[in-house]
């Protein structure tokens, strides 16, 4: 968990010609030995994250490579957004 006013021990900028450019930031610490690491993604308008949360460095190491993919399949579909709800 990130305390306030923590610096990340991680933080790194990718520009990419095909995808939003994003910034990854990994905190670690907290009362349960928890590592995070959050890309935040530049979208027209906003600002979307995906945050990828983990107890211990065993379990961090395991399954952080899910956190790139998922950066790495994002599309922005612009004719989603305001998609009707059907409702």
């Amino acid at each position: 968990m990130q305390m306030v006013g923590e610096q990340p021990s991680l933080s790194m900028r990718v520009v990419t010609s095909h995808q939003p450019s994003f910034l990854i930031n990994e905190h670690r610490g907290g009362n349960f030995d928890n590592v995070e690491r959050v890309a935040y993604v530049q979208l027209p308008g906003a600002v979307a994250y995906i945050v990828f949360a983990a107890r211990g460095e065993a379990n961090f190491a395991r399954h952080v490579a899910a956190l790139s993919e998922a950066v790495e399949s994002l599309r922005y579909r612009p004719e989603f957004i305001n998609w009707p709800d059907g409702g």
